[in-house]
């Protein structure tokens, strides 16, 4: 494992083939969706910020609890203490050729939902080996990008008002998994 000043790291920590069995078990054609973004007026796709299908997993769902045991170690040794008690449902995202998420945080300091809850800790779990697609690279803090390795099995935690993009993928598919850890609303 290892810590940066703005996510922490656990490279390859899930096997190849627990990666494999993820995208099978959780990629479903069918059921994808275009991913949407939250905008002014709602949620809407929205091409030029970003283009990813995507399938939702339960949170009760066994790779839920092991994305919220990973952000709950790296909340404390990373020391950002935030106050996290739930996630939400885990996405998988599918980045076929041209699939990007332009510079974007996942949460604000103001969106709070009915519950006076909102995210705190964004996870994202590296499900693809990175000799199958080129580009797509995770990048953090637009000042200053710093990209991440695409190990495979590779899990990031950071904080969810940190501002990250998905560069575009220029061949193969990207799959991944992301998830959302709540808590009560920032004071």
């Amino acid at each position: 494992m290892r810590i940066n000043t703005n996510y922490w790291a656990w490279p390859n920590a899930l096997s190849v083939d627990a990666c494999q069995q993820l995208i099978k078990t959780y990629y479903d054609e069918e059921r994808a969706i275009d991913a949407k973004v939250n905008g002014l007026h709602g949620d809407s796709v929205q091409p030029e910020t970003r283009i990813t299908n995507v399938c939702w997993i339960h949170e009760e769902d066994p790779i839920s609890v092991t994305i919220m045991n990973f952000a709950l170690r790296a909340n404390n040794k990373a020391g950002w203490n935030f106050d996290v008690d739930s996630i939400g449902p885990v996405q998988m995202g599918q980045y076929l050729p041209g699939g990007h998420y332009s510079w974007h945080t996942d949460t604000t300091v103001t969106d709070v939902d009915a519950l006076n809850t909102q995210r705190k800790l964004s996870v994202v779990v590296m499900l693809s080996n990175p000799d199958d697609y080129e580009g797509g690279g995770l990048e953090f803090d637009r000042l200053n990008p710093t990209s991440v390795p695409n190990g495979q099995g590779s899990v990031y935690v950071f904080p969810s008002l940190m501002e990250h993009r998905v560069l575009p993928v220029t061949s193969g598919v990207r799959y991944s998994l992301t998830g959302w850890c709540r808590g009560p609303a920032f004071r």
